[in-house]
């Protein structure tokens, strides 16, 4: 993956300043609170494989409310985000459901208004085409914003296949990558 930002090396009066700044202009402009008394720490990471964004987030405590100007400004209501809760604690309040993902689990959010907090902890955050998902699953409403829990062995596999997909994405030939990519978001 490749580093887009990081608060290492940053005084810890701008850090978080910047972390927001590169937030909204990488994600999806928001509203973003520091919530840990001490310093913040944050690093993004991405990677493309195939037509498939992924970005990795390791952070510090935050609350994060996606506003709907902010969605509307956004325009990506063609998308879908599969969130990996890699370490910590991320919970999502969005269409009246709350979503409390720990480490292993994942859920998927929709691009509409949130608000999220997230305990000090790294997640994946997958870029996936409504469409599919939808064409599989049924209206988005029915799936979006449930905690798939760690303990099931499908979420188990769901998570190894993310990390190995990332782990040898950058050696797949473009073929290749749009079908394991394919398998992945099935």
């Amino acid at each position: 993956m490749q580093l887009l930002f990081s608060t290492e090396g940053l005084h810890p009066r701008i850090a978080f300043r910047r972390w927001q700044e590169t937030i909204c202009t990488q994600l999806v402009p928001n509203e973003v609170r520091n919530l840990d008394a001490a310093p913040f720490h944050g690093r993004i990471e991405f990677t493309a494989i195939g037509s498939l964004p992924i970005t990795r987030g390791v952070q510090g405590s935050t609350l994060t409310t996606v506003t709907p100007e902010a969605v509307r400004r956004n325009g990506r209501g063609d998308r879908l985000y599969t969130i990996f809760t890699q370490s910590g604690r991320h919970a999502v309040q969005q269409n009246e459901r709350e979503a409390i993902g720990r480490t292993g689990d994942f859920f998927v959010l929709d691009h509409q208004p949130a608000i999220s907090q997230i305990e000090s902890g790294s997640y994946l955050i997958l870029d996936l085409p409504r469409e599919r998902l939808e064409s599989v699953l049924g209206p988005s409403r029915l799936f979006t914003n449930i905690t798939v829990g760690a303990n099931l062995a499908s979420t188990t596999l769901a998570n190894s296949y993310v990390q190995e997909l990332i782990r040898v994405g950058d050696r797949l030939n473009p073929d290749a990558a749009t079908r394991m990519v394919s398998i992945g978001i099935d």
